[in-house]
């Protein structure tokens, strides 16, 4: 949604940078797909003693509630990776891919 914005304003991000930041390892997929649109994306990692920092990452978990599905999504995506490396199989075209394809 914030890149459809950036275009919408017709935001030149060469001449008026916008960055992203994200919590490392939280929604990596979204990290992607802003690198193939070309926009800078930071990773912060919160770091301290156990004490300090869990509090922390118990409430960025709470705010985002799709955060268990993403992490499911995320490791399925693994394992499919995995699976694919150990039998030496060509990867599979995701259902967005293989429906532009068939188009």
């Amino acid at each position: 949604l914030a890149l459809q914005q950036l275009r919408t304003l017709e935001i030149d991000n060469a001449c008026e940078p916008v960055m992203f930041g994200q919590l490392l390892g939280m929604q990596d997929a979204t990290s992607y797909a802003l690198a193939r649109a070309a926009v800078p994306i930071y990773k912060y990692v919160p770091y301290g003693t156990l004490d300090e920092v869990m509090p922390y990452l118990i409430r960025r978990a709470q705010e985002n509630s799709a955060v268990a599905g993403a992490i499911r999504q995320e490791a399925a995506s693994v394992m499919a990776e995995i699976r694919r490396r150990i039998l030496r199989q060509s990867p599979r075209p995701r259902a967005a891919e293989a429906s532009s394809a068939n188009a």
